[in-house]
């Protein structure tokens, strides 16, 4: 099994890749007040990931989680310019 723990150094903040959305969420908040594009990213590609596989799945779209990765999407074009 893959080790799912994430540090977020600056901040001083650990959470779980694997955690639910709201703490997603709040720890790329925590990335963009540390200005960690890396992790930040990651939590992109996992929300994204998520989203994919409920469309596989035919599962409903899922509005809260849709709407934090245009927050998060947001977050990483803040810190891309």
């Amino acid at each position: 099994m893959a080790n799912t723990g994430r540090y977020i150094s600056e901040a001083n903040h650990a959470f779980s890749i694997k955690g639910d959305s709201d703490e997603l969420l709040e720890a790329a908040k925590e990335s963009v007040k540390a200005k960690d594009k890396i992790i930040l990213k990651e939590i992109l590609a996992e929300m994204k990931d998520r989203q994919r596989n409920r469309e596989i799945k035919k599962k409903p779209s899922n509005k809260k989680l849709n709407s934090y990765i245009f927050a998060v999407e947001s977050y990483v074009e803040m810190l891309d310019s």
